[in-house]
């Protein structure tokens, strides 16, 4: 900008005819103000005063000099940037999510579609798809983001009581001023206790805690100190395949190299370490592995190794000398029966003092995950053991350059490490909440995975733990041509066509690893989308031919103020294509065993009887309270019988009230009923039939 000033009062004093400096009044202002045009590439305006300008030759060079210097090339283009940066992949916000946010905006404009919203199911953020946050967990970080609430008696003394002691640790009591690069102290005292209750004992040191920006940032930071070297020297880092694609683009955009190792499909997912023996002695050829990353619960396989694995990790990692990365951040999500958490650092503990003192280890928590499902507020830590001293005082030297984590993420950190306990106020309420989450998650799990391996040319693994499913998909050889053909990979090209047909955006396999020759994708479950829940229903491909099955919703139904039996809303009924190219409805959801039926009842009878006569003890009334549920779960089953009975007349009749149906006497009154709704005597009800379905009901 200074040089264009020198260069238009040069023009503007060559066109008084005089030296810089020399001309003064309106013709210098005139002046500049026309070499400013010039060089925006616009006529120059004439005085305002009758008159014409005259322009030397030297000031329009001048001006054309200076337009031309604005319009010059670009610094950073794609082949100037850094090439670690553009080698950066991350699957789960890829093209398919670009894609989905393209028919999102096609959708709003009104162009019709075969479905009316995308259902997000690549990406695990819990409360965007409809979990309720934990009520103390956002009053403890409603109190720390706005003081004043302390005075109100609408928070209980527990919350203000955790509010208070975070406060005290930020500088003015603000949660808006710098902490520590390593965290607010108290919460990483938190952290550390924590960490002691839950593996048994265990001593943890807050010194060894790093409050993270959610726990991507940790394992990002401890990767920057571990890796150095180039050509065969350049550091290896094994992680797992599937894997979760923060390592993958992490080991890109440093510069190191990735390792794989293969996660046992066929045996549920499992580690073994001759497959991690294998992969450390083939890539010794070309780098230097010295680090293996482990996550457990595994994203995106939901598989939870058990104790006698984690050992034998930990022993070959002692024996190769490996800096271990324990990824636990779905420590709190685990379903299948027989599968438990077990922290590395506990079972290194355990192990002994040779293992303990010297194996190197860093694990990571997270909010985002758990019950909380916390993902906006990015709070996450790691504790890193046996880390040389030196480096100690590296590692902090860099966390520093980002100066701190969010301070509100570090206060839902401390929620997390330090709920409520019992006798506190808010005990309770946490627990309800906390156990609602985790059990409606379990339930999700089981039903994707039997959703799955119900879908022809589709298997997937028992889903142990975690948010996801990774199952396989068996693609046709002229559905991969056709992939090869649009330059895709097959399972890219599936999941684009599902996504473009059913509204279902999820993420490839092949962003996450996976054996050569297999496919996959990844999903999360969703309420009311991929798995089914109360008025809710669920669509996913049919392999070979991608076509869509919905979930049979002419089974569902609901009671009208307990008049008007009527059909939900939603879809047509599912239906299977046959060779005639006629339809059928697919009627295999609905138990029609009445036997079956009557006897579990009667067996639920007998429990209750049972319960009856045990003094009504707490243990009993929690029994008859799931008994009550199951019995409603008869009924309604009853009911659908009932809804499907209906189905099979004609509309007219299904329009008639409830009552009416159940109250038809004789033939008499069915000859009445079927002139007045326009039906034939045949197309009738059996009055008997109907009375009886509705008694049992």
């Amino acid at each position: 900008m200074h040089r264009f000033v020198l260069v238009a009062r040069q023009a503007a004093a060559r066109l008084c005819g005089r030296g810089p400096g020399v001309c003064r009044g309106g013709r210098t202002d005139m002046a500049l103000r026309c070499a400013a045009s010039l060089a925006a590439g616009q006529q120059p305006r004439g005085p305002r005063r009758e008159g014409t300008v005259r322009w030397s030759s030297a000031a329009k060079a001048s001006a054309v000099k200076i337009n031309e210097k604005a319009s010059r090339e670009k610094i950073l283009t794609l082949e100037s940037m850094n090439p670690q940066v553009k080698a950066v992949e991350y699957a789960v916000r890829g093209p398919i999510v670009l894609k989905a946010g393209e028919i999102e905006k096609e959708l709003r404009k009104g162009i019709k579609k075969p479905f009316t919203e995308v259902i997000k199911a690549n990406i695990g953020d819990a409360h965007a798809m409809g979990q309720r946050p934990i009520t103390f967990l956002r009053q403890v970080v409603a109190l720390c983001t706005y003081p004043n609430l302390l005075d109100s008696p609408s928070f209980p003394e527990d919350a203000k009581k955790r509010a208070r002691r975070i406060l005290q640790g930020c500088g003015g009591n603000s949660l808006g001023s710098y902490t520590a690069s390593q965290g607010i102290n108290c919460i990483r005292e938190d952290v550390a206790s924590y960490i002691e209750r839950r593996d048994g004992g265990v001593p943890a040191d807050p010194d060894n805690i790093y409050l993270t920006t959610g726990a991507s940032d940790g394992i990002s930071a401890i990767l920057k100190i571990l890796i150095s070297g180039g050509g065969k020297s350049r550091t290896g880092v094994m992680i797992p395949i599937p894997q979760y694609p923060l390592y993958s683009a992490a080991i890109s955009e440093l510069d190191a190299i990735q390792v794989n190792y293969y996660l046992d499909e066929e045996n549920c997912w499992a580690l073994n370490v001759n497959e991690l023996r294998r992969a450390l002695n083939e890539a010794k050829a070309y780098c230097n592995p010295k680090v293996l990353c482990i996550i457990n619960p595994g994203n995106p396989t939901g598989q939870v190794q058990n104790r006698k694995c984690i050992e034998d990790v930990i022993h070959f990692a002692w024996e190769e000398k490996l800096f271990l990365l324990a990824d636990e951040v779905y420590q709190d999500n685990v379903y299948s029966e027989g599968c438990q958490f077990h922290s590395f650092k506990k079972i290194l503990y355990e192990m002994g003092p040779e293992y303990y003192n010297n194996v190197e280890l860093a694990s990571f928590h997270s909010t985002s995950k758990g019950y909380m499902g916390e993902c906006g507020y990015r709070g996450g830590y790691m504790e890193v053991i046996n880390l040389h001293p030196e480096i100690k005082g590296q590692l902090v030297k860099l966390l520093s350059v980002r100066l701190c984590p969010p301070v509100s993420g570090q206060a839902a950190m401390d929620i997390v490490v330090n709920p409520p306990v019992p006798g506190e106020e808010s005990y309770a309420q946490f627990i309800k909440e906390k156990e609602s989450v985790l059990n409606n998650l379990a339930k999700k799990a089981k039903l994707t995975e039997d959703m799955f391996n119900k879908i022809p040319g589709v298997h997937c693994n028992p889903l142990q733990g975690a948010m996801y499913a990774f199952p396989r998909i068996f693609i046709p050889s002229k559905a991969i041509e056709e992939a090869e053909a649009h330059k895709m990979a097959p399972d890219m090209f599936y999941c684009m066509k599902l996504l473009e047909e059913t509204g279902i955006c999820v993420v490839p396999g092949s962003g996450f690893g996976q054996r050569e020759g297999t496919y996959h994708f990844r999903a999360r479950g969703r309420r009311s989308s991929l798995v089914p829940g109360p008025g809710g229903s669920w669509a996913a491909p049919c392999p070979p031919r991608g076509c869509v099955r919905p979930a049979p919703l002419w089974a569902r139904f609901r009671l009208g103020s307990g008049r008007v039996l009527a059909m939900a809303p939603g879809k047509a009924p599912c239906r299977r294509r046959s060779s005639d190219s006629g339809v059928e409805p697919d009627r295999g959801a609905l138990p029609r065993d009445r036997d079956q039926r009557t006897a579990l009842s009667q067996k639920k009878k007998d429990q209750r009887i049972a319960l009856f006569l045990s003094d009504f003890d707490q243990q009993a009334k929690e029994h008859i309270q799931e008994m009550k549920k199951e019995l409603d779960s008869l009924l309604q089953t009853a009911e659908k019988a009932f809804a499907v009975e209906l189905l099979t007349m004609p509309a007219a009749v299904r329009k008639m009230k409830r009552k009416e149906v159940l109250d038809l006497q004789g033939r008499e009154e069915v000859a009445l009923a079927a002139a007045v709704t326009d039906c034939s005597l045949e197309a009738m009800p059996n009055p008997k039939l109907v009375r009886t379905n509705s008694k049992k009901a």
